[in-house]
């Protein structure tokens, strides 16, 4: 199986935004992709549900899961 590509990623983060019904800043996509290459697809999850409910100028981190 291959690993996702950047553009798969940013597919898999726009998926889990409209599940959330927000949207992702543009400069916000890198923060993601980084955490979801270092760490897991569900810290993305977390990142853009708890953006959704407390906004994106106040996500720096998301504790929880870090498995790769």
């Amino acid at each position: 199986m291959r690993r996702p590509d950047r553009e798969d990623r940013i597919q898999l983060m726009e998926k889990f935004a409209d599940e959330f019904d927000t949207s992702i800043p543009e400069d916000r996509y890198d923060f993601l992709d980084t955490i979801f290459v270092e760490r897991s697809p569900r810290r993305v999850r977390d990142a853009i549900l708890r953006a959704g409910q407390v906004g994106w100028q106040r996500i720096d981190d998301i504790p929880g899961d870090s498995t790769p």
